[in-house]
């Protein structure tokens, strides 16, 4: 969902910069892969890193200079930071590399364990690393109580964990430092269960009737019950022919409890592949890392298409309610996960709100 490269190193701040009550932290981001791109300021010399405590803010500004044949450019986030004195910044923080790591070392599981789809980017099969740790309907005969957790460390192609890890990068690098690795780790996890508990909800409110019609059927399997059943349900589905057949042959034959039998059994397959689409990826836990972002620092500005300058609280507030737009709509074919993305900002934002209540004058 989002692109780029974030490059934070602490200077030394000038005496003025040091009275603002704004301070910076670069962010350093790509504008291949995302609608929304940003301006930065590019700039000769040598890659500096420096670090100064100060009594009223912190002054970061954050440098990556090209060198022969390369373009690098930069841009400088503003806020102000009266309690933020870490003993040290962190480009890449603990439990961020970890978060990498464990994403890079599954992803390959998956390829190696599930196979490779054929003419995709890396695009893993499904297969038994994805039924087995990928989040499924909780009325789904492979939904497990651990996918709660797992499934926001496998991902369905290689754009989608490239774009989540350097989303991750990007933001959840500063809020590590400003929290430290145990309180961000619990944020992390936190975000992912809460974006995977509201996508359950919403898979349950989408497929009850669903369920509720295949429960009947199967406690009292009749021929108009399954006729009523198909079609509802199965008139365009992969198994409609096989269903029609099955549906045929009782009509001919009313009495023959066979067919009744293969009627129960079509109706429960075709229930059991509706509800079996996996869910996965970190980007419900990512949507709650940008929440806090622009709660903690609503006042950074962020150039969409190079010219646009929008502060962080509007950008943010923007890509939550087209999400929220999206998800409500509900197209036909839209294969993204948009009730995940907006529980996980939504546990991000509780989350930092609470943790912030006694410093509600401070906004980054």
């Amino acid at each position: 969902w989002m692109s780029g490269l974030a490059i934070a190193l602490p200077t030394t701040p000038s005496p003025k910069a040091a009275r603002k009550r704004n301070s910076t932290i670069p962010c350093l981001f790509s504008s291949l892969f995302t609608p929304f791109n940003f301006l930065f300021d590019s700039h000769n010399g040598r890659l500096q890193h420096f670090f100064t405590n100060c009594s009223e803010a912190v002054w970061f500004e954050y440098r990556f200079l090209p060198q022969r044949g390369a373009s690098v450019w930069a841009v400088s986030i503003h806020y102000s930071m009266t309690e933020f004195r870490p003993g040290r910044f962190q480009i890449l923080p603990v439990i961020i590399k970890n978060l990498l790591i464990i994403n890079g070392l599954v992803f390959l599981a998956q390829l190696a364990i599930d196979g490779l789809n054929p003419g995709g980017d890396l695009t893993p099969r499904i297969g038994w690393v994805t039924d087995t740790f990928a989040l499924h309907h909780v009325f789904s005969p492979l939904f497990k109580p651990w996918q709660l957790l797992t499934h926001m460390f496998m991902h369905g192609s290689l754009f989608h964990i490239f774009s989540n890890m350097f989303a991750l990068w990007m933001f959840g690098s500063i809020l590590e430092n400003l929290w430290g690795p145990r309180r961000f780790l619990v944020f992390y996890l936190s975000c992912g269960v809460g974006a995977a508990l509201l996508h359950l909800g919403f898979l349950w409110y989408e497929n009850v009737g669903l369920i509720n019609d295949m429960t009947a059927f199967q406690e009292n399997p009749t021929l108009q019950g399954y006729i009523r059943f198909f079609n509802e349900y199965m008139t365009s589905s992969y198994d409609g022919a096989t269903a029609y057949r099955i549906g045929r042959a009782w009509e001919a034959d009313p009495g023959n409890y066979q067919f009744a039998e293969q009627a129960v059994a079509a109706v429960t397959n075709h229930t059991n592949y509706a509800i079996a689409e996996p869910t996965l990826g970190a980007s419900g836990a990512v949507f709650g890392c940008l929440a806090a972002f622009g709660y903690l620092f609503p006042n950074t500005y962020i150039y969409l298409y190079f010219f646009i300058p929008m502060k962080a609280k509007w950008f943010i507030l923007l890509y939550i309610a087209l999400e929220l737009s999206m998800a409500i709509r509900n197209s036909a074919g839209d294969n993204i996960a948009r009730w995940a993305h907006l529980g996980g900002a939504l546990v991000g934002f509780l989350l930092v709100y609470f943790w912030n209540k006694r410093n509600r004058r401070n906004f980054y």
